[in-house]
């Protein structure tokens, strides 16, 4: 009995079957086809022999769809600029070296606990206090470790893609695909069978792109668990904003979903109501940026670095100018104990 041929083509990241053969999920046996290797990865198939013909046995790797794989397709709908590296935010807030270090050992223990009862880390405080360069500098430091970021989103108000919360959950799944082994194909699959999924609601997308796919993964496995979500008040429509955190908190309770949330905004009425709502409340760690973090000391230390590089760069140009901070700014300091002074000096440009 003659068999079919089909053309095989395999790349770095993706196999694909031409002439009409679309990928099903299942491992996939061809006896006595023609193909055409391209190089790339080779160590995704096993070569064996049975009587006279010989059979090439693939594993799950990716599916097609008219020639796409999964993730590209889901690549082209991602609000790219909302991730912590990406041109758009460039450069980025950040704390200053040597600042917030109270702040950024506490969530980072929270991060390291994998113990602990909280899935939520809600960080919370004024516009202007120093939230996102803490998410940044969190970022930075535990992006794609092993017990650390699996997946981030800065929201940006009035800046495209970033306000959306249509873009939210399409992005952190894209980088959940790259980030964490073994979910890449799930994810892949999921868009193959409907590519309309970055289209549809929060729901929808949450459940297919994330919570699914997130099931297929052995308990027993390591892998970054944390998701960074920065600005969530700045996220257009205030019940966009309550439809998220109930659609997380949610799959917690009902799909035991193995992804923990850090997540700083300011304490907008509705968001702290659904924080503090019976679903949410008993799984959230909630954390005032307010003055129990010693702002003056942070700020002694930034004026005291930025003084001491003016020194550097200018005394040979301005005679009278000093290294240390000078005693009416000392005065300044010592009267004001909140975030609105740290922020105005981090508007002052040296």
């Amino acid at each position: 009995m003659d068999r079919p041929s089909f053309d095989y083509e395999a790349t770095d990241d993706r196999r694909t079957l031409i002439d009409g053969m679309i990928y099903s999920g299942n491992d996939l046996s061809i006896y006595d086809g023609t193909f055409h290797y391209v190089h790339g990865d080779s160590h995704h198939y096993h070569h064996d022999t049975h009587g006279s013909g010989e059979l090439l046995k693939f594993l799950p790797i990716a599916c097609t769809t008219n020639g796409s794989t999964g993730l590209t397709t889901l690549l082209r709908t991602i609000a790219e600029g909302a991730l912590h590296d990406s041109e758009e935010r460039y450069p980025p807030p950040n704390c200053h070296p040597g600042t917030r270090e109270e702040v950024l050992k506490l969530v980072q223990a929270w991060i390291q606990d994998l113990d602990s009862d909280a899935r939520f880390f809600w960080l919370y405080g004024p516009a202007g206090a120093g939230k996102s360069a803490i998410m940044q500098a969190i970022v930075e430091l535990l992006f794609g470790a092993r017990e650390g970021i699996a997946a981030c989103f800065f929201f940006g108000k009035g800046q495209g893609k970033r306000a959306l919360g249509r873009y939210l959950f399409p992005t952190i799944a894209y980088q959940l695909a790259v980030n964490i082994p073994g979910l890449r194909e799930h994810i892949d699959r999921a868009m193959c069978n409907d590519p309309s999924l970055p289209s549809r609601s929060l729901k929808t997308q949450f459940l297919s792109l994330i919570v699914k796919p997130m099931q297929f993964l052995s308990p027993q496995s390591h892998y970054p668990d944390v998701v960074v979500i920065d600005g969530l008040d700045e996220c257009s429509g205030d019940r966009t904003q309550q439809d998220i955190l109930h659609l997380i908190g949610t799959a917690m309770q009902t799909h035991q979903l193995p992804l923990r949330f850090l997540i700083a905004s300011r304490p907008e009425p509705h968001i702290r109501e659904t924080f503090y709502s019976p679903v949410i409340h008993g799984i959230t760690k909630c954390v005032a940026f307010n003055d129990q973090f010693n702002p003056n000391q942070d700020i002694r230390k930034l004026l005291q670095d930025g003084f001491k590089d003016i020194w550097n760069r200018k005394s040979s140009l301005i005679p009278t100018a000093q290294s240390s901070i000078p005693g009416q700014v000392l005065t300044v300091l010592e009267g004001g104990s909140n975030h609105d002074l740290y922020q105005d000096i981090l508007q002052w440009s040296w």
